[in-house]
Order: C-alpha cells, then sequence, then structure tokens
C-alpha cells in the first residue's frame, strides 16, 4: 500500500497525524496513540543504559539468593 500525504505545513500534518493513523487501521484494530516516552503508571520501563541493566540483574540475583538462604534458615529454625 502508497499513501501520498500532502500537507502546507508540518503543524498540518502534526494535527492530522492521529486522525489519519486510525483511518488507515480502519475497524479491524484498535489503535491508542501516546507519546514515545510516556510510561503508565507503575508500569516497569527498560534502563536507558545497557550497565544499569546488567548492574540490575545481578543485583536480584545476589538478593533472590540471600532471600533463599534465609528462608531455608527459617524452614530449619521453625521446622
Amino acid at each position: 500500500m502508497k499513501i501520498k500525504i500532502e500537507a502546507d505545513s508540518q503543524e498540518e500534518f502534526d494535527i492530522k497525524r492521529g486522525g489519519l493513523i486510525k483511518a488507515i487501521a480502519g475497524n479491524k484494530f484498535k489503535v491508542s496513540l501516546s507519546p514515545v516516552n510516556e510510561t503508565k503508571p507503575g508500569e516497569p520501563k527498560k534502563p536507558f543504559y545497557i550497565a544499569q541493566e546488567q548492574m540490575m540483574a545481578h543485583y536480584n540475583e545476589l538478593y533472590r539468593g540471600t532471600i533463599e538462604a534465609i528462608l531455608k534458615d527459617i524452614d530449619e529454625v521453625i521446622g
């Protein structure tokens, strides 16, 4: 499919972009438009730096190991 869009200015195109996207999607798709950097509250987002993601994975693994060790010790005392 090819679409040719003519607009007098970028501002005009930006104003009509949402309607255009919804018109192209038609009734077959549910379209929801939101800014690229917008996240919903409580929704985890990917870290900006790769190293940050690696550090979080490392410390999460250490945390899980510590919690498992504590739970094991508690089970030995209680059980």
